[in-house]
């Protein structure tokens, strides 16, 4: 076994890992993915999926990681910790389409992302980092000085920890940063997801259909009008929302085509209807009635996929699941609400970063 430094901090000397090669995993995924009841045509033939079902099923069993740890100041809470997904892993866990090879719906998810309870950050912080010593030196997770500072600031709120990211088992490994948030989704606009992280199970590990839907439908920014030819070249100009009121000549853009995959994929797997794996039109009215913003920013993504169909179209789908989206689609429209109040400002969080379009 050679030794390799993975990550170290020249300006501070204590920031150091080394680990040995090849990396090692002690977890077999096909247990792990029935003792979670996780769908069988979920992929996990890629590692960060891997590494999000070893974070979620060590959540869900507190007593078995304590257990295995001989350092008891490591040791945690013995109650299973509400953590769950949101982001492209989360579409993975509940859309089919998301994961087959060959379908046009799939894509490729550089990162998971996880929403935890605020109350257990310190119980989460103590799991992800004994995740490598109980589960393997791939699953290994570590902070920095930086990492623990920034944490400590913001209470419970966020954790930032470092991950690997693991090419092959000999290869020294890449590091990824991962930033945990709490009770809220707080981007362009704020989701309050207390209720889904609280019901773990239900929802497959994840924030739920529902949430996951206005997620991806939450996002807007704006450019000025005088950048649209710029936008067009860099084949962007169909992210431009259908919402004329802005001043000061400019234009508010949506959602990413990665983004619009992910919510065909919601639409096109799954039915209206309460139970856990269909998408509640009720909870959606609900959540989009009590605000007023994000119901009009999740409107004009809604209707700018409809008015994007070639596009759609283009990435292959079948005319029948092209079919299937557009009542879907429909559906959602007609059961929201139209907005009363006509915005000529940004009505959403700018104060968030959000990822820049390439012009």
């Amino acid at each position: 076994m050679a030794k390799v430094t993975v990550y170290e901090d020249q300006m501070n000397p204590n920031d150091r890992l080394e680990l040995e090669l090849p990396l090692t995993s002690k977890v077999d995924f096909e247990e792990l993915r029935k003792d979670l009841g996780v769908p069988e045509w979920v992929d996990t033939g890629y590692f960060h999926m891997k590494r999000a079902l070893a974070i979620l099923w060590a959540s869900q069993n507190v007593t078995k990681l304590n257990d295995a740890l001989k350092n008891s100041n490591g040791r945690i809470r013995d109650k299973p910790i509400n953590l769950v997904l949101f982001g492209g892993g989360a579409f993975k866990m509940h859309c089919p389409s998301s994961n087959i090879i060959v379908s046009p719906l799939n894509r490729s998810v550089n990162d998971v992302d996880f929403v935890m309870e605020s109350k257990r950050s310190g119980d989460v912080k103590k799991l992800l980092l004994s995740l490598g010593t109980v589960m393997g030196t791939q699953y290994t997770h570590f902070m920095t000085s930086l990492d623990r500072r920034w944490t400590a600031l913001r209470g419970g709120k966020r954790i930032l920890v470092r991950a690997l990211d693991v090419a092959g088992p000999d290869e020294s490994p890449r590091i990824t940063s991962m930033d945990i948030i709490a009770d809220k989704l707080e981007l362009c606009h704020t989701m309050d997801l207390r209720e889904a992280v609280g019901k773990p199970k239900e929802n497959l590990y994840t924030i739920g259909l529902a949430n996951l839907l206005l997620s991806k439908c939450q996002f807007i920014t704006m450019v000025q009008a005088s950048e649209l030819a710029k936008l067009k070249e860099a084949r962007q100009d169909f992210r431009v929302l259908n919402h004329e009121a802005l001043n000061e000549g400019r234009v508010a853009i949506g959602m990413e085509s990665k983004d619009m995959k992910d919510v065909c994929a919601l639409l096109l797997d799954h039915e209206f209807g309460g139970g856990n794996d269909e998408l509640s039109l009720s909870s959606l009215r609900r959540i989009l009635e009590r605000d007023e913003k994000l119901a009009l920013t999740v409107r004009l993504n809604l209707q700018n996929i409809r008015r994007n169909q070639t596009l759609i179209a283009s990435w292959g789908l079948s005319e029948d699941a092209l079919q299937s989206i557009g009542r879907k689609l429909e559906a959602l429209l007609s059961a929201m609400q139209e907005p009363k109040k006509k915005y000529s400002k940004p009505w959403w969080n700018t104060d968030v970063e959000t990822p820049k379009i390439r012009l």
